[in-house]
């Protein structure tokens, strides 16, 4: 082992957890819930919920990107927090602006705009922050590019007469907006595939044996490619890690119970994941396969999210964020 992990604190959502991602600099973090999306700071304290009624909303894409440098002090007025994108059990893709009163410690969600509807049909979403992109993987046998605006880059679905081959797909866009790595998990076309994210068009791709379905994806930092989970069975899965030209693997690793939930951090060679309901968590070398550190979280974990190479998220099945440190064979105060 290279290290270790611990857990710093459980911050209880009150509802099955299933997204989490950071904000600010890894300052804040934000959950996905049965009710909707909560916004806490590192202590667990609850800094504002979407939506602010008490209908629930339930949440299971979470997206966020960071205000640019240089725009962050506006003169005493609302100070800009970031961005969290949304996506909704119903079918909402949702951009929420979030920002805090520079002298109060009150936190806003001054604008709240509906970016894409597919009615209950939403699976996975995937941000390109610096190409201001956003990648749907839909249920049904579609896929979507549109940038934060809402605008549609492209789409194919049934609904608009051009349905992929594929369905229940997995999406992953590189941190430049140049390829979205997607994974269809449907019975009949079990396939991973490196898209141009601009275009649509298939850049390159591989098939897998009739039951394999591709559950997980995280695009691996620098563009060096792309982790990917295979579920085998109902009880067994894999990790493969590949280039980005979707050659034999660089390395695998087989394991007997299903991967839950897969991340990797955005600029350092860190990928975790979690296995099992008993949330065996992972954190390894995504280069050469090193196991680096584990920890339990006696809880399935449906999401994790990394930030900062040092701090870790996991959205439980059982209704908490578990806050995880991982600290490196080298680490000095």
């Amino acid at each position: 082992m290279a290290g270790r992990m611990e857990i710093l604190r459980w911050i209880q959502t009150n509802a099955p957890t299933y997204a989490a991602t950071w904000l600010h600099k890894g300052q804040f973090i934000a959950a996905g819930t049965e009710k909707g999306a909560v916004l806490f700071d590192l202590t667990g304290r609850r800094l504002l919920s979407y939506p602010p009624t008490d209908v629930p909303v339930p949440v299971h894409q979470l997206a966020a990107s960071d205000v640019p440098r240089g725009q962050r002090d506006n003169n005493g007025s609302p100070v800009p927090l970031g961005t969290l994108f949304v996506g909704t059990r119903q079918g909402w893709v949702v951009r929420l602006s979030l920002t805090r009163k520079k002298e109060k410690s009150e936190f806003e969600v001054p604008e709240v705009r509906k970016l894409y509807q597919a009615t209950n049909d939403l699976h996975t979403l995937s941000l390109a922050a610096d190409a201001n992109l956003l990648a749907v993987g839909h249920l049904a046998p579609g896929l979507a590019v549109l940038d934060t605006n809402g605008k549609i880059i492209w789409r194919r679905h049934p609904d608009d007469d051009n349905a992929t081959n594929g369905r229940v797909w997995t999406v992953a866009l590189d941190s430049t907006g140049d390829v979205l790595y997607v994974g269809s998990a449907g019975a009949e076309t079990n396939v991973l595939a490196a898209l141009d994210a601009q275009a649509g068009d298939t850049l390159a791709y591989r098939h897998y044996s009739d039951g394999e379905r591709v559950t997980g994806l995280t695009v691996l930092p620098k563009g060096r490619g792309v982790a990917a989970i295979i579920a085998e069975d109902m009880y067994s899965s894999r990790l493969e890690i590949y280039p980005r030209s979707l050659d034999a693997p660089l390395w695998e690793r087989a394991f007997y119970e299903q991967v839950t939930a897969l991340a990797a951090d955005v600029k350092r060679p860190l990928l975790a994941l979690s296995v099992g309901y008993e949330g065996q968590v992972t954190l390894m070398n995504p280069l050469t396969g090193e196991e680096l550190a584990h920890v339990s979280l006696r809880a399935l974990a449906n999401d994790l999210a990394i930030t900062n190479g040092q701090m870790l998220a996991a959205a439980t099945d059982d209704g908490h964020l578990a806050l995880i440190r991982y600290l490196p064979e080298e680490f000095s105060i």
